[in-house]
């Protein structure tokens, strides 16, 4: 009887095939977008500098400039309604609540391009005859169109990216830099490249150049690195602020010779005094991050206070820590500019004045700070933070922008 039960119920469990359970989608890596935001940041910034800078009369120079200024039109134009036709429509259909965020980069876009179309304008008659005259009405409509870039990025990275990681997928946000590559004229490619990679952390020059293909990146090496310094050389002139990248050795010892340990106080001290002799040509990475001098002011002297830090890029702003080698109380630079936020930064042989203020541990903002601050500095921060119970605070300086010419 069993045997012929048997027979007649064949075992199901043989024949049953498992349902496959389905590969999760891979979300977007948004670091490449953070790279690309630098540009128009740093590019808006000299554009004013490098219209000061050109000599009445000089067209050659100012042909130069507008020159330039037509690349960044081209790259913006490109950069933004990429997004309007392939990432904004994607996100829409999938948002509820938060699609007020994306109508509200579509405005904003708008903005930018109205006020970079009257900053246009305003270039035309500067560039045929260069002059403080004629450059007043151009650099106020520069500052109109920054201040409009400016939020959008910034909007943009707060707001936008995040959703982008969630609701997307790689191959969706592939499609934006396939239609910047399709569309963008194939002269300016190299070029365009080149502005990207100059300011880019190592982890996002390996992400963006993972995406070329094999004979991009080789003719990138052999041709297109070489032709963007000689142009930017050629723009920039002696306005080139390009932060020299921290030296592989400084960057391995920091890294494996003393992961745990401070450098000597005494160091610290021959370091600052080198960086603000040599004017910013040695120190920028001498101990293995990049390290810029904040100058705040005593609050007690009123005399100004100079230190090195290491420092992260967050956008167009710099990032700071306050650890004060592990120890129990802050440092006397951060008493100082909490009671006057108005400071000096060198970065590399760049000065500019900022302004400052604290990131608590309870800002929401704190932990993608941090984070950036311990890819800078290979972990440093973590090991500081683990070897003290003081919360160690983290401080933005955001640089002020450029002030158009006074006429009389």
């Amino acid at each position: 009887m069993p045997a012929t039960i048997s027979a007649q119920r064949p075992d199901t469990r043989a024949t049953t095939t498992p349902t496959p359970t389905p590969t999760p989608a891979r979300r977007p890596d948004t670091r490449d977008m953070i790279a690309i935001h630098r540009v128009f940041r740093r590019e808006i910034d000299l554009l004013h500098r490098l219209i000061q800078a050109v000599p009445e009369g000089d067209t050659a120079r100012a042909e130069v400039v507008a020159r330039h200024f037509a690349d960044y039109q081209i790259g913006l134009h490109f950069h933004h309604s990429g997004e309007d036709e392939v990432v904004w429509p994607l996100l829409l259909a999938r948002l509820d609540l938060e699609a007020e965020m994306v109508l509200r980069m579509e405005a904003q876009h708008e903005i930018v391009a109205r006020t970079l179309k009257e900053a246009a304008q305003r270039l035309a008659g500067w560039r045929a005859a260069p002059s403080a005259t004629s450059a007043g009405p151009l650099l106020t409509a520069l500052n109109e169109h920054r201040a409009a870039v400016i939020e959008h990025l910034r909007d943009e990275e707060d707001n936008i990216l995040p959703l982008v990681e969630k609701h997307l997928t790689q191959t969706e946000w592939d499609r934006l830099g396939e239609r910047f590559a399709a569309e963008v004229p194939k002269d300016k490619m190299l070029f365009f490249l080149g502005l990207i990679l100059e300011d880019a952390t190592p982890a996002e020059r390996e992400l963006l150049t993972s995406h070329l293909p094999a004979p991009a990146r080789l003719l990138w090496t052999c041709i297109g690195k070489r032709q963007y310094d000689h142009k930017i050389r050629e723009i920039r002139g002696a306005l080139d602020p390009r932060v020299p990248p921290v030296p592989r050795l400084a960057r391995w010892m920091n890294r494996h010779a003393s992961p745990d340990k401070s450098a000597p106080e005494a160091l610290l001290r021959l370091h600052l005094w080198l960086y603000q002799k040599s004017g910013g040509r040695i120190g920028h990475g001498m101990i293995g991050g990049p390290c810029l001098v904040l100058t705040t002011t005593g609050r007690k002297t009123h005399q100004p206070r100079a230190i090195a830090l290491v420092y992260a890029r967050d956008g167009d702003r710099y990032v700071v820590a306050a650890s004060n080698d592990a120890r129990a109380q802050n440092p006397g630079w951060l008493f100082n500019l909490q009671a006057e936020p108005r400071v000096t930064l060198q970065v590399a042989r760049w000065t500019v004045a900022g302004t400052a203020h604290l990131v608590g541990r309870t800002d929401p903002r704190f932990q993608r700070l941090w984070a950036l601050l311990n890819a800078a500095s290979d972990g440093r921060y973590d090991r500081y933070q683990a070897r003290t119970a003081r919360p160690i605070p983290v401080v933005v300086i955001e640089p002020a922008p450029a002030v158009p010419h006074q006429h009389p």
